[in-house]
């Protein structure tokens, strides 16, 4: 027994009695297939019958032409040796003339002009027989070329009939398997009615714990409006109180002078800190007065084409933070610069948004970590409009797709 849906006992009964149509519909229309696939065997099984049969006729004809060619072979020849022994008679006419001084002039011409026409038109006869072989050649090689194509769509045809009978095969099991089918489901459908009676139970029951569901919700919503109506209250507080802490940080950084001792003393630390990453040039540090200036180089500080922290990048700002907890600044800026190249393949329409994405995506990991102020940071994007190098070289762009955590002690 398995679980059904809940669901109603007229949709139930229209669903059993649409499945038998269904099926038969389905066995009739396989059936319908069955027959036509076996009129086609039998057109099959037609077809290859009078190709044997043309196979049979042009093989009669192949063979008559063979002998056709013989006979035209042996009348050659007899016409090669008929000429031959024309040559012979001419050659003891000739010496018949010579030796025959007794022979007049005329009878000598006469003889030897009939046996040039002789001679000229067994040599017609030889160009013609030979002209006839030629043929008889040709028609034989077009009547074997014929026989093979002949014999290739007899093997088509052939394969083509195997494959008919393995769908009919193939077929037959199906309508079994659905008669098959057919018959556990109307077992299921019994098995079914059987338990509809234990379903409508259970659904009358399900009926009384829906409506005691919906007077508990009734009341919940009545609660939720009042935490609501609470919440918003407190909202409407704490921003209050929000506005008032960011005016109290205003007045404090107003009335805190810039300390250039601090971003001194800052400044040596990071450069302490990141010695190893500068050296490999993807960090850099400066100072001007009470300003700290930390350089981060995109290609280090991101994964390729993304604004995803590489591991090499968190390291990076693993060791900022670090230095943070022990010279913390007044503010924070992260600004994001880019190259000149246009965007391609990012969801950002331009380098203004992947700059401030990349300055973004910094200050989210810093401002993240645990005791920090997130109101001492902002980012920012310059795009490629304060470039530190060529974007007209290689070297130049790279040096221009960074990230700056400026620091104002």
């Amino acid at each position: 027994m398995f679980p059904l849906p809940r669901c109603s006992r007229a949709w139930r009964w229209g669903v059993f009695l649409l499945a038998a149509p269904l099926t038969l519909a389905l066995l009739a229309g396989c059936g319908a297939k069955i027959r036509e696939l076996e009129t086609q065997v039998q057109m099959r099984d037609a077809r290859i019958l009078q190709l044997r049969q043309d196979m049979g006729a042009l093989r009669e004809r192949a063979e008559t032409a063979e002998r056709d060619l013989d006979r035209a072979r042996a009348r050659i020849t007899t016409m090669e040796a008929e000429v031959q022994d024309t040559g012979e008679r001419l050659s003891a006419a000739r010496l018949a003339l010579h030796t025959s001084r007794a022979t007049t002039t005329e009878e000598m011409n006469g003889i030897a002009q009939a046996s040039l026409e002789r001679e000229q038109r067994l040599k017609e006869q030889v160009e013609e027989l030979s002209t006839r072989l030629q043929s008889l050649e040709v028609e034989l090689l077009h009547e074997e070329e014929q026989r093979k194509l002949l014999e290739e769509d007899l093997a088509a045809t052939e394969t083509d009939l195997q494959d008919a009978r393995h769908r009919i095969e193939t077929l037959t099991g199906t309508t079994r398997e659905q008669e098959r089918q057919l018959r556990n489901e109307q077992e299921r459908r019994e098995q079914l009615a059987a338990e509809m009676g234990e379903i409508e139970e259970s659904l009358r029951s399900t009926r009384s714990e829906l409506r005691q569901a919906r007077d508990e919700a009734a009341e919940l919503e009545t609660k939720r409006s009042e935490a609501e109506k609470a919440a918003e209250e407190l909202q409407q507080s704490l921003e209050a109180k929000d506005a008032e802490l960011a005016e109290i940080k205003a007045l404090q950084k107003e009335a805190s002078p810039a300390d250039p001792e601090a971003a001194e003393a800052a400044e040596a630390a990071f450069s302490d800190a990141l010695s190893g990453r500068i050296t490999s040039r993807a960090v850099s540090v400066e100072r001007d007065e009470a300003q700290v200036r930390i350089r981060l180089y995109s290609d280090d500080l991101f994964q390729t084409a993304t604004t995803l922290l590489s591991d090499a990048g968190l390291r990076s700002l693993q060791t900022v933070d670090e230095v943070l907890a022990e010279h913390l600044p007044r503010s924070i800026t992260v600004e994001g610069h880019t190259d000149n190249v246009p965007v391609r393949n990012m969801p950002y329409p331009d380098n203004w948004e992947l700059g401030a994405a990349r300055a973004s995506e910094v200050v989210r990991w810093l401002a993240g970590q645990p005791r920090r102020d997130a109101s001492l940071f902002a980012a920012t994007s310059h795009a490629y409009h304060r470039p530190v190098g060529d974007n007209r070289e290689a070297s130049g762009r790279r040096l221009n797709r960074r990230v700056e955590i400026v620091l104002d002690y």
